[in-house]
């Protein structure tokens, strides 16, 4: 763990998702997709994917993304079973535009996927 994530984890707690060797670049994900980079996103994805050489990696790889992708959206953090109590303290207005956000941030990134190329892997869910 370098000196960013220590100081980042001393302000903002531990993240809410496994660390692991492509955390980095999941998070690189992440931040293309919240800034409307779309493209940049696909390309760190296509550069996983050309580090994986077996069917069996790619998977794996597909899989990752998929969790990072559900606890690195911007609702990601807030478990479904306590967004209704998260909720209760929000306008309705601002309800509204917090699920808007979230499912356009969840179609940027499925979009972001659907521009790389991996073969064999289904990248409809």
């Amino acid at each position: 763990v370098g000196i960013f994530e220590k100081v980042e984890r001393m302000i903002m707690g531990p993240p809410s998702y496994p660390v692991g060797k492509n955390s980095l670049t999941y998070e690189l994900i992440a931040r293309n997709i919240t800034a409307n980079d779309v493209e940049s996103a696909a390309e760190y994805i296509e550069m996983l994917f050309s580090e994986k050489d077996t069917l069996e990696e790619r998977k794996n790889l597909w899989q990752g993304l998929k969790l990072s992708r559900a606890s690195r959206s911007p609702l990601g953090p807030v478990a479904l079973k306590n967004r209704v109590e998260f909720f209760k303290s929000f306008s309705q207005e601002d309800k509204d535009e917090a699920v808007k956000l979230q499912k356009a941030w969840l179609a940027d990134y499925n979009r972001a996927i659907k521009l790389v190329d991996a073969p064999g892997i289904a990248k409809n869910d």
